[in-house]
């Protein structure tokens, strides 16, 4: 970051996306974000197996979801894990990004994946509207912001993404070993494979645990240096 207390400034961040999350109304259009990851995955997965997509929906509730169809229940079952491991990982490659100075990538990602939803994929008017909205709020910071103020904005965006992806990895945990009928994607994987739904929800809380916490590790300032910045306001 452009500031004299880059640490501070990044914590300080983070503690205004755990409040904006928590704002009725305003917090959903922001943690919409991480939906549109995770159905991301979802895309990205199915394409590369050489499925198909046919909808994407992209709810004002949060939820999501993404018809798709392979011709194996081992390529459905990857289609349908790919979710939320591919939303922990796109905050991870963001994140990485944005603390190698490299914002106006994370901005092109963002923008692109966007874009990829609303013209080939979203047809419901939540899930149009929203992504418009998000592409114009992304265009506007990285054409007529400064260099500091997109940054403060992009980064706010991948901090509220990281909170979201930590409460939906905990609600999916939840959901997948005390009502694995009724767990989404781990459901999904239950019937493709065969295989019980609480294998399939430890395999996701783990891979998703992990990868966030690297994510935390590798890329947020250390607590020491927040306290040297601190040191110098007295």
């Amino acid at each position: 970051m452009h500031s004299s207390s880059p640490a501070l400034v990044f914590y300080l961040i983070l503690l205004l996306a755990l409040l904006i999350i928590r704002i009725p109304g305003i917090g959903r259009i922001f943690r919409t974000l991480n939906t549109m990851l995770h159905e991301s995955g979802h895309i990205f997965m199915a394409l590369l197996l050489n499925g198909e997509v046919h909808e994407v929906k992209l709810n004002s509730d949060l939820s999501g979801s993404a018809s798709t169809s392979c011709n194996s229940r081992l390529k459905s079952a990857m289609v349908s894990f790919s979710g939320y491991p591919f939303a922990a990982l796109s905050v991870l490659l963001l994140l990485a990004l944005y603390t190698n100075g490299r914002y106006r990538a994370a901005y092109l990602i963002l923008i692109s994946l966007a874009l990829v939803h609303l013209l080939f994929f979203v047809r419901n008017t939540f899930g149009m509207v929203w992504l418009t909205l998000f592409v114009v709020l992304l265009l506007v910071g990285l054409t007529f912001a400064s260099a500091h103020i997109a940054g403060l904005i992009l980064v706010c965006l991948i901090l509220i993404a990281l909170a979201e992806a930590i409460l939906s990895t905990l609600q999916i945990a939840k959901q997948g070993l005390t009502r694995p009928r009724k767990a989404g994607d781990i459901t999904n994987l239950s019937r493709s494979t065969h295989l019980p739904a609480w294998f399939w929800t430890l395999l996701i809380f783990a891979l998703c645990a992990w990868i966030i916490y690297y994510a935390i590790v590798a890329y947020f300032p250390s607590p020491a240096q927040v306290i040297t910045e601190l040191k110098t306001f007295f």
